[in-house]
């Protein structure tokens, strides 16, 4: 199954500090049927059988994103605290992909950046970023996403 030119943003965040990605991304389909068959391809697989010479016991998990759409992506990621770190290394940007699967450039902020916020632990144990709380690893076991969203997070 080929999914090039079905999807049109690819985004892979990175741990700024460690110079690595954190272990998941974002992908926005065209159509919710290329998402679907995303989903049913390579969610719950062994990350060594869809990712090719990863050594990790772990399995995909395939979930709605909280940010849909190509617009609203761009957007807040163009404009957002991260695009400080993203401008000064080109290859941690996202990727957007024409209609052909060819990629075009991602726009530069249209306004100040505001700077990245410091993580914190707060009384649960969990980390803390500009407000938004990442789940513990336990969390993140216990969550599954369903639905029939576009944007997809693995």
């Amino acid at each position: 199954m080929d999914f090039k030119g079905r999807f049109d943003f690819v985004y892979l965040p990175i741990d700024f500090k460690n110079r690595c990605n954190v272990g998941y991304g974002f992908i926005n389909f065209r159509n919710p049927e290329a998402c679907d068959e995303f989903v049913i391809k390579f969610n719950g697989v062994d990350v060594r059988k869809c990712l090719p010479g990863l050594n990790s016991r772990k399995v995909a998990e395939v979930t709605p994103a909280r940010v849909q759409g190509l617009d609203e992506n761009v957007r807040r990621l163009r404009n957002g605290p991260v695009m400080n770190e993203l401008v000064q290394h080109p290859d941690w940007m996202p990727l957007l992909l024409g209609d052909d699967g060819e990629e075009r450039a991602f726009p530069v902020p249209d306004q100040p950046c505001p700077p990245v916020k410091p993580r914190r632990r707060n009384n649960g144990g969990r980390e803390e970023h500009g407000g938004a709380v990442e789940r513990t690893e336990r969390e993140e076991r216990s969550h599954r996403g369903g639905g029939g969203s576009r944007n997809r997070d693995w």
